[in-house]
């Protein structure tokens, strides 16, 4: 009696498994992936028409994804979506935002009936990007200012905790030089890559002490002492270091010092009132500080501030003030003319730091945090504000010829929001794309920049490793905008 039932047990077993059967990849479902803009990717198949259709599970991982088993079903923590009108014949994923360090990943979709499932082909889409680890101490995570040379292809990436300094090449997608350095830079964060003269340099500010290296093997170069002041900022043009500091001698004082790069010696310096340049609560973030602009010209931005007694409240008047430079001095200067930096106003010209947005040819200036750019060869004023992007703050291409625009959208509470970005080309202001960033872990302004036609988005994520080291891994994108 007892083998009878094992037996009828056996057989109904063998019955079930029959009929619910795993198909694995035939002519039968196919489906293509491709890449739409480095921002996402398209998986369609043709139609079809089965009988006991329920759904259709699509899949995606950063490693080859294994023929399912009824025994052994693709891992539920890479499905990225599910179809289930029997009459769409794609799915568009739009969440890359996790890839093999090779920038391949990889796509399967699972047709489920009511009797089986039909697994489709392996598809497989190369992104252009690469992914690199960052050094960083074991017992803290990396905390990160991250710079770009695109002259040559490089990102730099100051770790503060670690006090160490790489340099990417994104051109060959590796890791060129990691130095040590001998410091913090404290509470200063100023950290500035430049090409002098056809050398790429790497600035770097230790209380008032400026350090630069080698742009290319990281190796300390020489150091620049500053006599007085708390440095707030820095730019090099021609073999001159320009600092921008404040101190206090009888009067409050924001300063610009002027060092000739040969010989490291103070040559110049140029005051102005403390309470001509800014306002005693913003304090040194409302400034321009830029040499750029064409002919060998250098801009800065301060603040006139009125009284008003009407309103018993000071308002705020923007100047852009472009010297000309002759041996690195400032000789002659012009006030440059802006409509829309805004006439005496109380909101937007005393906090916006979306002022100090400048192209790197000197020939567009963000005039505020509405999306207003100034064309300075043109004399006028051009909106990018869009429905992706009601208050863009641009980055522009170092040819000048497109920028990103992009409003920032991350929140410590909620994380990133998906804001796709617009890309602008120049001088003609033409909105060539809109797509969602690949830099969708870590939505900020600074992670989306255009290298000439070439966008490159990049992030650092941190996590614990099974060790209980911090690993820290970087991540850049590449795309190419026609």
């Amino acid at each position: 009696m007892k083998k009878g039932i094992v037996l009828f047990l056996f057989l109904i077993t063998i019955s079930f498994l029959s009929c619910k059967k795993v198909e694995t990849p035939t002519t039968k479902f196919t489906i293509t992936a491709t890449l739409q803009n480095n921002s996402s990717v398209s998986v369609s198949w043709a139609a079809f028409d089965l009988s006991g259709f329920k759904s259709i599970s699509i899949y995606r991982s950063a490693s080859p994804i294994p023929n399912p088993t009824l025994e052994l079903p693709v891992n539920g923590n890479l499905l990225v979506g599910v179809v289930t009108d029997l009459t769409v014949t794609n799915f568009r994923d739009s969440s890359i935002n996790s890839l093999a360090a090779n920038g391949t990943i990889y796509y399967m979709a699972v047709i489920n009936l009511n009797d089986r499932i039909i697994a489709s082909n392996l598809q497989q889409v190369g992104l252009n990007a690469f992914s690199v680890t960052i050094p960083s101490v074991s017992t803290q995570s990396g905390e990160f200012i991250v710079n770009r040379l695109p002259e040559i292809d490089a990102l730099y990436i100051y770790n503060e905790l670690n006090n160490s300094i790489s340099y990417v090449s994104y051109s060959q997608k590796k890791i060129m030089a990691t130095a040590t350095i001998p410091f913090s830079s404290g509470s200063n964060g100023v950290f500035y890559p430049v090409m002098d003269n056809g050398n790429p340099e790497v600035f770097l500010v230790s209380g008032n002490s400026i350090i630069c290296y080698n742009g290319t093997t990281l190796v300390q170069k020489y150091v620049v002492n500053v006599a007085n002041g708390s440095i707030y900022d820095i730019k090099v043009k021609n073999g001159y270091l320009y600092v921008y500091d404040y101190y206090y001698t009888g009067n409050s004082y924001y300063n610009i010092q002027i060092y000739n790069l040969a010989n490291q010696t103070l040559i110049s310096e140029k005051n102005y009132s403390y309470n001509v340049v800014t306002n005693s609560s913003s304090g040194v973030t409302n400034y321009i500080f830029a040499p750029y602009a064409p002919s060998n010209a250098f801009y800065f931005r301060y603040y006139s501030q009125i009284y008003n007694s009407q309103i018993s409240s000071y308002v705020y008047k923007n100047v852009i003030v472009s010297y000309n430079l002759v041996n690195g001095l400032f000789t002659d200067s012009t006030t440059l003319n802006i409509p829309s930096m805004n006439p005496d106003t109380l909101l937007n010209n005393n906090t916006n730091s979306a002022y100090i947005q400048v192209s790197p040819d000197g020939g567009y200036i963000t005039c505020d945090n509405l999306g207003d750019v100034y064309a300075v060869n043109g004399h006028a004023t051009h909106s990018i504000a869009s429905i992706n992007n009601s208050s863009p703050t641009p980055v522009y291409s170092d040819d000048g010829a497109f920028m990103v625009g992009r409003t920032p959208q991350f929140s410590t509470s909620t994380g990133p929001t998906l804001n796709p970005i617009d890309i602008w080309s120049l001088p003609g202001f033409n909105l060539v794309t809109s797509f969602n960033s690949p830099n969708s872990t870590n939505a900020t302004i600074a992670n989306d920049y255009m290298d000439n036609d070439t966008l490159v988005s990049y992030n650092i994520i941190t996590g614990l490793s099974s060790t209980g080291q911090f690993s820290n891994t970087l991540t850049v994108f590449l795309n190419k905008i026609n």
